[in-house]
């Protein structure tokens, strides 16, 4: 159901792009495919419209470099617009370039056997990006790591996570392939970071390396690629969300109903998307013999982790479904078969790994616990 809802959620996105590009040089338009999706939903495209979120300048001229790799007949244009801090261009589709080059050096790192590209260079508007997101807590120049050491320590459990899903878990990777576009690695000296996706570069994840490691396992790479599949999906598929739901997703949920929840009904519902596909992404890892013990008790505990959240959303939303006489009140049909896509495979996950919960403490559990607190009171 999702693989035919989606690419018709994606052209809404594309569209606005397609608008974006026709508002600032409508004769770009003309040199691509204008009714490719492909195009327009270049991650990088959406970055480089929400770059003045932040004070950070860029030079002009970055809009027909980073088109030229979709058109449809070649041109030279001078790509040094694209540069970062070390003198290296990315061009979407072409790869990367030293300042005053014509013709990539390297080109663009695709997982083999998937549609997945991983950046190796540092690119400045994926990295002003992760500015963007951290508005509230400002992160400075100097502590923001994005270098090819991070791509060198990674790319090979990255790899092995996302053919471990295509092989294992098909139907999930059929949605990652629709919706998941790039990687990207950070990482914040001093300080705690997180992975993301953020619809300011849609179609982006980034992996959150933390100060003092070099490189995670296929265990944290499948739980973030499940998440924040999850993110895109879920944000994609309720893009213009007041055509989905009946009530206003905007009210605060402890409105509603007897609650000390502060997130709005989206959000809310959000997240428990988020939850389940985490699980969904981790399922196949708990029973493989591919992944050693230690893996498999890793995959174990942040399954249990996200269970747990699920339960404790799940009962606020069918509290909020119940509030307003069933589900049909809540969601158009595309909302409710939304809705039940996620509550279906959250119920077969718990029908076939119950036991998880009972392996684990939650005696001091707070829905806000990540994995790292949470390991600790289960090592």
């Amino acid at each position: 159901m999702l693989t035919k809802l989606l690419p018709i959620k994606q052209n809404a996105l594309a569209d606005i792009v397609r608008i974006l590009i026709y508002k600032e040089d409508a004769s770009l338009l003309t040199k691509v495919n204008l009714e490719d999706d492909h195009v327009f939903l270049e991650p990088l495209l959406m970055a480089y419209f929400n770059k003045a979120q932040t004070e950070k300048s860029f030079p002009e001229g970055m809009l027909p470099a980073l088109l030229q790799g979709f058109f449809l007949e070649a041109e030279i244009i001078a790509t040094d617009v694209l540069c970062n801090t070390n003198d290296i261009a990315y061009v979407p589709e072409k790869g990367y370039y030293k300042k005053g080059a014509t013709s990539p050096f390297e080109g663009v790192h695709i997982i083999p056997e998937t549609t997945v590209e991983v950046l190796k260079y540092e690119v400045p508007l994926l990295r002003n990006v992760i500015h963007i997101v951290s508005k509230r807590d400002p992160i400075a120049e100097n502590d923001l790591v994005m270098n090819t050491s991070l791509f060198d320590h990674n790319i090979t459990p990255l790899t092995n996570a996302f053919q471990h899903l295509k092989k294992n878990n098909s139907d999930f990777y059929n949605l990652i392939d629709l919706c998941v576009k790039k990687c990207a690695f950070y990482k914040l000296i001093g300080r705690y970071s997180r992975s993301f996706a953020s619809i300011n570069a849609n179609g982006t994840i980034y992996f959150a390396i933390p100060d003092g490691k070099d490189a995670e396992d296929e265990v944290y790479f499948l739980d973030m690629i499940g998440f924040f599949t999850g993110k895109m999906l879920h944000t994609t598929l309720f893009h213009k969300q007041e055509e989905l739901f009946k009530i206003n997703h905007r009210t605060r949920t402890t409105e509603i109903v007897e609650t000390e929840e502060h997130r709005n009904i989206y959000t809310l519902y959000n997240n428990t998307f988020c939850n389940v596909m985490a699980c969904v992404s981790l399922e196949s890892c708990v029973t493989s013999d591919t992944f050693s013990e230690q893996q498999q008790q890793d995959a174990k505990a942040r399954m249990a982790l996200y269970l747990k959240k699920y339960q404790v959303d799940s009962q606020k939303l069918e509290a909020v479904i119940a509030h307003f006489s069933g589900i049909e009140n809540v969601f158009v049909k595309d909302g409710i078969q939304i809705y039940h896509f996620m509550t279906n495979h959250a119920n077969r996950i718990l029908e076939n790994h119950e036991d998880i919960l009972d392996d684990f403490d939650f005696s001091n559990f707070h829905y806000r616990m990540e994995y790292p607190e949470f390991s600790k009171i289960n090592s």
